[in-house]
């Protein structure tokens, strides 16, 4: 099943708004439960389609160094100048690729005065290094770079720049509700683990297990190494599964799990760079929920597309608009 985002427009005097739909093999189906109200249905001969765009993220390598430096004592250093990082900014990575020896370790500093970046002042590494670049580090990208240190040979600097950030549509699975143990967290969707760390959310909204049938992340460039995707539910209960390195999705099945899904985590025993891009959340009536989460005014409708002035039980539609005119609708499901 492929995820399509369409970008609709209504008749003039209405805004733009973005609609999630499903496409199996070569029938496109609109189910009657899904968010869009009836009243939509109805005027839907008068839509638009404007534009349409796969919400899958991309994260693009570019070469800012190619060689073969060896680095046998600290007098050495390769140095890429202001000009090759102007473009780096908060939530790209900087991949040094490294052979490294025995006791190799990496300093790297910026700028005229030589200032190390925190934690790089003598590092030890035992291969490639991933600088997650956050908007204090991307400042001093730009003003250059320096890499020294010993015992390893330098083979590439790449600078990977990662377009767009997380999506989610859950109000606890949020960029700003994750929290990252072992590591450093980007501005958007970039989090750099260290050996052993770990990265997740404490659900202060729990998922309930009669409503989704699995939660679905999506990685912006596939895992450097494997990483054991874990959840608690019920009282403290835990379910782990292994998702292997190379890989770009992990699944949760949580549709099983006994009571609430309370905590979700991804840990890692080698240090690596995760790049999420999109949590999508599946209902057991087989429903795709998908949207960014909201940012500015929201309203909410009812099954017939009428406003409400709050969420009533059962299935409400939140439509969101955001300052430029582009609006979102998702399902939720209120018990």
């Amino acid at each position: 099943m492929r995820k399509i985002l369409f970008t609709l427009a209504a008749v003039p005097t209405k805004p733009f708004f973005t609609y999630i739909c499903t496409i199996k093999k070569k029938r496109h189906t609109m189910r009657p439960h899904y968010p869009i109200a009836l009243a939509w249905l109805r005027s839907a001969l008068a839509i638009v389609l404007l534009g349409m765009t796969c919400t899958t993220a991309t994260a693009e390598t570019k070469q800012l160094w190619t060689g073969n430096a060896t680095f046998d004592d600290w007098g050495d250093v390769v140095n890429i100048n202001a000009q090759q990082m102007a473009g780096v900014s908060a939530d790209d990575i900087v991949r040094f690729v490294i052979e490294a020896g025995e006791w190799a370790q990496l300093q790297v500093s910026y700028g005229t005065g030589w200032t190390c970046l925190d934690g790089l002042e003598a590092c030890n590494v035992s291969g490639d290094y991933e600088l997650v670049v956050t908007a204090q580090v991307a400042k001093a990208l730009k003003q250059g770079i320096h890499i020294k240190g010993v015992g390893y040979t330098l083979k590439a600097v790449e600078w990977i720049a990662c377009d767009g950030g997380f999506d989610s549509q859950h109000p606890a699975l949020t960029w700003q509700n994750l929290t990252v143990s072992g590591g450093t967290k980007g501005v958007r969707s970039t989090v750099g683990l260290h050996r052993y760390g770990a990265v997740g959310w404490y659900l202060t909204e729990p998922l309930a297990a009669d409503t989704y049938e699995a939660l679905e992340l999506t990685f912006g460039m596939p895992l450097k190494a494997a990483v054991i995707a874990v959840y608690t539910h019920g009282n403290g209960q835990r379910r782990r599964s292994v998702v292997k390195a190379g890989k770009t999705t992990c699944r949760l099945g949580i549709g099983t799990a006994r009571g609430e899904v309370g905590s979700i985590a991804l840990m890692s025993a080698e240090a690596q760079t995760i790049v999420l891009q999109q949590a999508t959340l599946h209902a057991k009536d087989n429903a795709i929920e998908h949207t960014t989460m909201p940012q500015n005014a929201a309203k909410v409708y009812d099954m017939q597309g009428r406003c409400r002035k709050e969420m009533l039980k059962g299935v409400n539609i939140i439509v969101t608009t955001k300052e430029n005119g582009e609006a979102t609708a998702i399902k939720r499901i209120n018990r």
